[in-house]
């Protein structure tokens, strides 16, 4: 599921390995139109990406949660908000709420306690 970018060094044999794929976890007060809308431990954006890293990043914000604490997930319509919350729940998560962004959009917040 990691992709991986390989770049020769400068010297040597030697190769790097870097991930070329990341994802935002904030903890904390949000300020900006693209966070957290409820007072959650952790917001998590990931509507620039696809399935299957849609649930490996949710999972593994939520693996680094303590137990109890709260995720807000921003996610696209389709397969994302079909497979995330499904997902989340068969690992034994607690689905708090599910909602639409605004009116006709095709982003929606999935809260999520972890169990």
């Amino acid at each position: 599921m990691l992709q991986e970018m390989v770049s020769p060094r400068p010297r040597g044999n030697h190769i790097m390995q870097k991930p070329i794929w990341g994802f935002c976890l904030l903890k904390g007060p949000m300020l900006s139109q693209n966070t957290a809308h409820t007072d959650t431990d952790v917001f998590l954006d990931i509507t620039p990406d696809v399935c299957p890293l849609t649930f490996v990043k949710t999972k593994i914000a939520i693996e680094k949660m303590a137990v109890g604490e709260t995720v807000e997930v921003r996610l696209n319509d389709g397969e994302p908000l079909k497979n995330v919350p499904r997902s989340v729940e068969e690992h034994g998560h607690q689905i708090l709420s599910l909602e639409q962004e605004e009116e006709g959009s095709q982003v929606w917040r999935l809260v999520v306690r972890k169990a």
